[in-house]
Order: C-alpha cells, then sequence, then structure tokens
C-alpha cells in the first residue's frame, strides 16, 4: 500500500476529480480525510484508500446521478468494515472471508411473504453451490461493488458486497448464479454496481506515474 499522505489539489488530480469537488465531498462528510485540517496552518491528508473512495464518489456522484446522501451512506459502510482497504490489501483473502460471513447472512434472512421466503431458499441454495464451492483464480485487479437496499428484507436493510469479476471463477456455473442473483432482484427496491477494480487500476496507473 502507498504509505504517502497527499493534499487536497494533489489528492484530487490522483482521483481524476477537481480540488473544489473534493473539498466539498469531505466538507459534507463523504470523505474523510486520513489527517484532518486543524488550525489555520494545518491541510488535509488523503491516502490511497482515500482516493479510492474519491474516485467512487465521483462515478455514483457524476456518471450513475446518486444523491449525496445516498453515497455517504455507501462509502460510509464500506468504511465502517474497512472493506476497501481489506479488498485492496488481499482481494483473495478478503473474498474468502466474506463468502462465509455472506453465507450465514443469507440464511438468518427472512420474508414475510412465503413466496419471497421460498424465492430467497433457491437463492441462497445456488449460493452456496456456486460461490462458495466454486474456485476463484485471481489474475488481476478484481471487485464489483453490489449495493442491495429493501424494504421487503428483515435482516438486511442496505448491504454493500465486493464480488470477484466473474472472469476469476473457475466453474462456469458462476454465470448461471449471476443470472439468479440479476433474475431476483425484485426483492430489492433498488440495486446499484460498480466496478471497483477499474477504480483501483485508475488510481494505482495515477500513482505509478509518481515514481
Amino acid at each position: 500500500m502507498y504509505q504517502e499522505l497527499f493534499l487536497n489539489k494533489k489528492a484530487a488530480e490522483l482521483a481524476g476529480v477537481t480540488p473544489r469537488q473534493l473539498q466539498s465531498w469531505s466538507d459534507k462528510g463523504l470523505i474523510l480525510p486520513k489527517r484532518e485540517a486543524k488550525g489555520g496552518g494545518s491541510k488535509r491528508g488523503y491516502d490511497e484508500i482515500n482516493l479510492y473512495e474519491i474516485r467512487l464518489c465521483k462515478i455514483l456522484i457524476e456518471d450513475m446521478n446518486q444523491g449525496i446522501q445516498l453515497v455517504k451512506g455507501i462509502i460510509g459502510d464500506l468504511r465502517k468494515e474497512d472493506s476497501l482497504e481489506r479488498w485492496a490489501r488481499d482481494p483473495r483473502e478478503y473474498f474468502k472471508e466474506e463468502w462465509k460471513k455472506m453465507g450465514r447472512v443469507y440464511q438468518k434472512t427472512t420474508f414475510d411473504d412465503p413466496k419471497d421466503a421460498e424465492r430467497w431458499r433457491y437463492l441462497t441454495a445456488h449460493f452456496h453451490k456456486f460461490f462458495i464451492k466454486s474456485p476463484i483464480v485471481i489474475k488481476r485487479t478484481s471487485g464489483v461493488l453490489f449495493s442491495f437496499f429493501g424494504s421487503k428484507i428483515t435482516q438486511i436493510m442496505t448491504k454493500h458486497w465486493i464480488f470477484p469479476e466473474l472472469y476469476d471463477f473457475v466453474a462456469p456455473e458462476a454465470y448461471e448464479a449471476m443470472n439468479i442473483i440479476f433474475s431476483y432482484l425484485s426483492l430489492y427496491d433498488a440495486a446499484i454496481f460498480v466496478n471497483l477494480g477499474q477504480i483501483k487500476d485508475y488510481v494505482d496507473g495515477e500513482l505509478k506515474s509518481l515514481s
């Protein structure tokens, strides 16, 4: 991981946004700099994970037209579990840990409507078959953020998961599993998908240009 902290102007440049945008997002609490400004002579310092967060903000707000509060919630939830940092540091270990956690969440989730409950059991069975038991081979930056929002779900009101990209799965059945997930999006009120691998590649490329 890159150890240097960057001031507002340089951090904005590395993440592909304007200094004014970054200042605004930091003022609103979307981005929490590694070192906060204190006093008249101190300035905010942003680390590598902040750069990923800034780039994610740009895509969600500018490219996908998502609202500030929703984006603040997504990034805040990722920050609570250090998801971006754990994923960026060791994606293979991150996916291994999250599979186990996700499997437990899927099993505990309940629905009042019997039809929804039956559909969820079907989805859970395929999740275990095609993801937990399917080997993964990671040869390049891989990660897609899945953010789900749903009033029907009693255990998961808002959840954000980072999946490997489909080309990392050895078993071709993973494609079928993903189709099943998309076909059951009616269980949620809304869903957002962002390619984090592309975000990391972009930022990493900018950081390499410094050396």
